[in-house]
């Protein structure tokens, strides 16, 4: 009975009319009328050849359809079971996305899950049609994934920084988007936080970790995200820029994209808690409030 009301929108034609005089004549419209019945509501409203769902319909609608997906997922899990037992747990990271959140999780899954096979590969959510595909239980990307469930949402925050004695910013920390054009911009991604599309001097890296060691080791100036260069700031290694023309932040939305068929598993789900458990804290944990900058 309950699968009739999500197919609904697609049923929803022809003469509604004869449907009132003979109910039983549409098993569809008979089926509505049971549970109408049933629940002692009106599902449906009839306007002329018109058929709409009414403000109860679109409760019960909202909630059958999320209990089916809930069911198609679960069979989903449970045909992959009988596939073939998965020996490696595979999960994909977008290449900006901070590591020291990426740690805290696997940590604490460590001591929550018996996960003993891991493979963990940095990709861009730039690429993500081709970098990541259905061999992923799970990827944290910059959009959502078809074939997957998104369990959570991330804002994650990136400001400008450069090593504490770069010479290019002796004089100031305080400076405009035009004064950095002359200075080199090291990025992750070529799409990463372009500070302006006038911008050419650019090294580009494959990893966030390269991007920090560059840095620190004054080569440049990067747009890396807070919580990584939170200690490199307190400790004096590295200075924020403060940009007087345009925010002295750039946020990126992350995705925990969860595959439908594996949802159930323990150790993703061990995983997707974890990821999750940060972005309940957010804006604490994934924002990290300026910190008192070294002169």
């Amino acid at each position: 009975m309950l699968p009739c009301i999500v197919t609904f929108p697609a049923k929803n034609s022809g003469n509604p009319s004869r449907t009132q005089r003979d109910s039983r004549a549409n098993p569809f419209h008979y089926s509505v009328c049971k549970l109408e019945n049933l629940l002692n509501v009106s599902l449906l409203k009839v306007e002329g050849r018109r058929t709409t769902l009414t403000a109860h319909g679109e409760q019960v609608f909202s909630s059958v359809e999320k209990l089916l997906t809930d069911a198609i997922s679960l069979e989903e899990y449970v045909t992959g079971l009988n596939k073939k037992p998965s020996n490696n747990l595979k999960i994909a990271i977008d290449e900006t996305f901070p590591m020291s959140v990426l740690r805290k999780v696997l940590q604490t899954t460590c001591n929550d899950s018996l996960l003993k096979n891991l493979e963990i590969n940095q990709v861009s959510s730039h690429h993500c049609n081709t970098d990541v595909n259905s061999e992923y239980a799970l990827a944290v990307m910059k959009t959502p994934l078809s074939g997957y469930s998104v369990e959570s949402r991330f804002k994650v925050s990136y400001i400008a920084v450069t090593q504490r004695k770069n010479p290019a910013f002796a004089n100031s920390v305080v400076v405009s988007s035009q004064d950095l054009y002359p200075h080199r911009e090291i990025r992750v991604e070529k799409t990463q936080c372009p500070l302006m599309s006038g911008n050419e001097n650019v090294w580009v890296v494959d990893k966030l970790s390269s991007a920090i060691e560059l840095v620190c080791e004054g080569v440049g100036y990067a747009w890396l995200p807070e919580l990584d260069v939170r200690q490199y700031l307190q400790d004096g290694r590295l200075k924020q820029l403060i940009l007087i023309d345009r925010p002295n932040t750039n946020e990126s939305d992350f995705y925990l994209n969860v595959r439908h068929d594996v949802a159930l598993n323990p150790d993703v789900a061990a995983l997707a808690k974890n990821f999750s458990a940060f972005e309940q804290q957010s804006p604490s944990i994934l924002t990290i409030p300026p910190v008192q900058l070294a002169s």
